[in-house]
């Protein structure tokens, strides 16, 4: 229809990424990633390269398309997802083709990658890759292993994605606008550690990172919005239960008044929805951490950001936010009586 925005309109505003970029392989249970670079080389996302700020600069790749076939040095691969799950292919026109993927209940912190290679006219092969992370032994173990081996893996990884794939639904005339949702609800599936929030990958995949505010506040309004109520309230259980410490406080270096307030308006929205909710205690302590930070005038006083958190002023954003999730615990009083 007229005025409604088309794929190929939307995809020409997005920044092409001409250095850096990657993509990520995990499982929902992982604590590490893989990480797979422009050209195809992987890297394992907790090795001591990782913390130097520099994204992949001064990371070291455990395979290298390159050191497979001269011929694909600097050359950029094409990639694509399988069946909308975490499996990863991509290629060099007709040089190589290559699949890889993370079993998705995979719960170590260097996960194992299964990795397929295939050749025109030569025989395909199969590999695992054990990363130690001790830089000792850096980089990897890599073993050959069977086709049968790999393709019981990749099926049993397929229909663990089946099974446990985002519910999340939207109805426009493009399906590739449901395949990116889809990926997207995934990627941030596999960026968190079961429950854990993550920051995210490479240098921001540090544990220093962890339970970063925004994104578990984002995940659980992403899943709200999607639909998926049942790993929303998931979320926010494991929240209330690990993150929220018994003075109210989050167990992060440098969360504002307004993510409290974010914190408690989707919570609320999330628990309307449930029958049992166990945290009113907490959302108590919440609202008193909160309250804590007012001046005499009634207006809060907080850092605008974790990077910024010494700056403590009276911040616009801090203050709306916290009267909407003052509101928002308000309703859940009356909800489940406190």
């Amino acid at each position: 229809a007229q005025g409604i925005p088309t794929f190929e309109n939307v995809a020409g505003l997005m920044p092409y990424v001409s250095k850096g970029g990657y993509v990520f392989l995990s499982g929902v249970a992982s604590q590490g990633a893989i990480l797979v670079d422009r050209n195809g080389n992987c890297y394992d996302q907790e090795q001591p390269g990782m913390a130097c700020g520099s994204m992949l600069a001064h990371a070291t790749p455990f395979f290298c398309p390159a050191e497979e076939d001269y011929c694909l040095e600097g050359k950029t691969a094409r990639f694509s997802w399988v069946d909308n799950c975490s499996i990863l292919q991509w290629w060099y026109d007709n040089l190589l083709q290559a699949e890889a993927f993370v079993h998705p209940l995979d719960p170590s912190i260097h996960p194992i990658l299964f990795l397929r290679i295939a050749y025109p006219e030569r025989k395909t092969r199969y590999y695992c890759f054990c990363t130690s992370g001790l830089q000792d032994v850096w980089p990897n173990t890599r073993m050959e292993i069977s086709a049968e081996k790999y393709l019981s893996e990749r099926e049993d990884t397929l229909q663990w994605w089946k099974e446990n794939s985002p519910c999340a639904q939207i109805y426009i005339g493009d399906d590739r606008w449901h395949k990116l949702l889809k990926r997207t609800l995934i990627n941030g599936l596999i960026t968190f550690s079961g429950g854990r929030p993550r920051y995210g990958h490479a240098y921001y995949g540090l544990g220093q990172g962890d339970n970063f505010p925004p994104a578990f506040i984002t995940m659980a309004e992403t899943l709200l919005m999607a639909g998926d109520t049942i790993r929303a309230a998931a979320l926010v259980d494991y929240v209330f239960c690990y993150i929220v410490r018994a003075d109210g406080a989050f167990a992060y270096y440098g969360p504002t008044a307004a993510e409290y307030g974010q914190w408690l308006f989707i919570s609320e929205r999330i628990t309307r929805r449930q029958r049992i909710f166990r945290h009113m205690k907490k959302i108590r302590k919440i609202v008193e951490h909160l309250l804590s930070m007012r001046q005499d005038n009634g207006l809060i006083v907080s850092g605008a950001e974790a990077d910024t958190r010494f700056r403590i002023a009276v911040y616009m954003n801090n203050n709306l936010w916290a009267v909407r999730g003052l509101e928002a615990a308000a309703a859940m009083v009356e909800d489940w009586g406190e």
